[in-house]
């Protein structure tokens, strides 16, 4: 039997069948009462925002997948995965969050990561930033646009200043610039400029041509040095490699707002508390979501990429996971990671009893789901 899956516009995909409603419901029940009990051993209470998240995220990877194969998938991944957009608060109906599947041929099963998206590191910053009181949202600076960057004076800062223009209402982005308020102290200005994206525009690039066993890499990072990002984009020989969003004149300056302001961002320093919860709540630095443009599972809309739920699976081998998505200049030490082999989380035996008994609902078996695809 197929799953009933309805895809809503800008949106991933929903469960629209009752007893795939109804499994990922009690599945969401099972996980989430694990996670809870873990994110708050490292002090971060779920609260009934994070836990929508959780329960959200549940739904999309039944309605992607099947409620047989989320529960096949290696649990310490999706134990990561809930951890991290339960913790920061992210959402993957709102545009905040991606996450990718992909069939790893060896351990004949499902891998899943979770990519923040759209304004989720305004969220983070937001939540963990710093001695931050708020981020303010962007201003989004074009061409013909009067701006002042930020200028110190002594131990104070002089704010810096944005005016609009007709002119550059028709003018390319140039700059991002996040206004942002201290609990104490004077406002931070960051700020991120359009020519910093030949860096991500580099980076997927790399990503992208390393399915192509024809390509030498001297001779591509060759063809890419010194060029900026204007001179990337018209490169005829590098156009196979950039993703639609970047090529489309359509959504280009959408795509291109999009990384100013991730760029921004990203690495803003955070306050995580403890290794435990930094090793869960920290990210990845890859441009994953332009590789998710790419095979062509996200929109951009407006200045934010979306996801529209997976429309292929790339098959990869468990040696692949590996491979790294930026250029040499590029890599970063990465994050701890959860280990697989001595932290496993396993569903509560007695949730899932209970979830059998609960009247007025199907009974299932979750953990023998037949033909729930």
């Amino acid at each position: 039997m197929e799953t009933s899956v309805a895809k809503v516009e800008d949106k991933p995909l929903v469960p629209t069948d009752s007893k795939l409603l109804v499994a990922a419901n009690k599945l969401a029940d099972i996980y989430l009462s694990d996670i809870s009990n873990l994110n708050e051993a490292v002090g971060m209470p779920m609260t009934n925002e994070s836990k929508r998240c959780g329960v959200n995220a549940i739904l999309f990877l039944c309605a992607d997948m099947g409620a047989s194969e989320v529960q096949k998938l290696p649990k310490a991944q999706l134990v990561q995965v809930l951890q991290f957009v339960t913790i920061n608060g992210l959402d993957i109906y709102s545009g905040q969050v991606f996450i990718d599947k992909r069939w790893d041929k060896e351990k004949k099963c499902y891998s899943i990561k979770a990519t923040p998206m759209g304004n989720a590191y305004e969220i983070m910053v937001n939540h963990f930033g710093v001695d931050v009181e708020k981020v303010h949202p962007a201003w989004v600076i074009h061409e013909g646009d009067k701006f002042t960057m930020p200028q110190h004076n002594g131990l104070s800062i002089v704010p810096a200043t944005w005016t609009q223009t007709l002119e550059g209402l028709s003018g390319k982005a140039i700059a991002i610039c996040y206004p942002i308020e201290h609990k104490k102290g004077d406002p931070e200005f960051v700020v991120s400029t359009r020519e910093e994206v030949a860096k991500n525009l580099m980076a997927q690039i790399t990503n992208a041509s390393l399915r192509d066993q024809n390509i030498g890499r001297n001779d591509l990072f060759n063809e890419m040095e010194g060029k900026t990002l204007e001179q990337l984009l018209a490169d005829e020989n590098l156009a196979r490699f950039i993703s639609p969003a970047y090529r489309n004149p359509a959504s280009r300056e959408s795509m291109i707002i999009t990384k100013m302001k991730k760029n921004a961002l990203m690495h803003y320093t955070r306050d995580l508390g403890n290794k435990a919860f930094e090793s869960v709540a920290d990210v990845l630095h890859q441009d994953t979501d332009n590789d998710m443009v790419q095979k062509g599972v996200v929109s951009e809309v407006g200045d934010s990429t979306k996801p529209i739920g997976s429309t292929k699976v790339e098959d990869f081998s468990s040696d692949d996971v590996g491979v790294i998505s930026q250029t040499p200049d590029e890599q970063e030490e990465q994050p701890e990671v959860v280990n697989p082999e001595t932290t496993p989380v396993e569903p509560s035996p007695k949730k899932e009893e209970e979830a059998k008994k609960d009247e007025g609902e199907p009974k299932i078996d979750f953990f023998n789901t037949g033909d729930l695809k």
